[in-house]
């Protein structure tokens, strides 16, 4: 795919953006983002756009493993394990507050739940976090994990190929405090965290802006607490609406490498 020069410019932002005032782990770089856009309106020809007006300044909050493998899981990852650096709620939780929605595999182990309106999935195999969309090929990557143990679930998927996709779950209109799991060229894997509450098209529009290739979107609203360790192996807490924890079924998460 032909990259526009805006796309190129994007990827020596993600690069060489400093830490603004973030505390710094051993095991993840904590970078802020600042967006100070005008009148910039996402290039979404099938997206309504009338209130995606980015007109005054966001930041999102990147968070970048460092010497970490990232996992994903049914069982709430305790706190006491110190090899866990970060996590957070990936997958959505049934309507009964019971299951994750759509089908998932935790270290082989296949789940079979009813699917609700995702459009793609995170499959993990071997350390390597794969970001694609939901088509006829699904069914071979999930025997893919499977066979290596690996772990997958289904979310909205963000972008694609540097290009951002239709997401009709959302409401285009509706602000609220986004999160995705960004797979980068070159194998690089990280986490984009919004401070403000945008509507989808504004964080999609700044995923583009960023020359993001693919993004998968996280589960937020009031499901949002999630957690990471800090230089002195602290528990530090991130999300900002928490009413929800206690209902959480899955979590994505980075821990030490062996």
């Amino acid at each position: 795919m032909k990259i526009s020069a805006f796309t190129a410019l994007g990827f020596i932002i993600l690069t060489s953006l400093s830490c603004k005032g973030q505390p710094q782990t051993s095991y993840m770089k904590i970078d802020t983002i600042e967006f100070a856009f005008n009148d910039i309106r996402p290039s979404l020809d099938t997206i309504k756009t009338d209130s995606c007006t980015i007109d005054s300044v966001f930041h999102l909050t990147k968070y970048t493993p460092v010497k970490c493998t990232m996992g994903f899981t049914d069982s709430k990852p305790s706190k006491d394990n110190s090899d866990i650096k970060f996590c957070i709620p990936a997958a959505f939780t049934s309507k009964e507050l019971t299951y994750v929605v759509g089908d998932y595999i935790v270290g082989g182990r296949f789940v079979g739940q009813s699917s609700d309106v995702e459009n793609g999935y995170c499959a993990i195999i071997k350390g390597r976090v794969i970001i694609r969309p939901l088509d006829e090929k699904v069914e071979r990557m999930m025997i893919r994990v499977v066979e290596t143990k690996g772990d997958f679930f289904r979310q909205m998927l963000l972008m694609y190929d540097y290009e951002p996709v239709l997401c009709t779950i959302f409401d285009n209109y509706r602000p609220t405090f986004r999160r995705a799991l960004v797979e980068q060229g070159r194998g690089e894997v990280f986490i984009l965290e919004s401070e403000e509450r945008l509507t989808i098209c504004e964080f999609q529009t700044m995923l583009q802006r960023l020359g993001v290739k693919n993004a998968l979107y996280l589960d937020m609203g009031t499901w949002s607490e999630g957690f990471y360790r800090d230089k002195y192996n602290e528990i530090t807490s991130i999300g900002k609406q928490t009413q929800s924890t206690k209902y959480q079924t899955n979590w994505l998460f980075f821990q030490k490498k062996d």
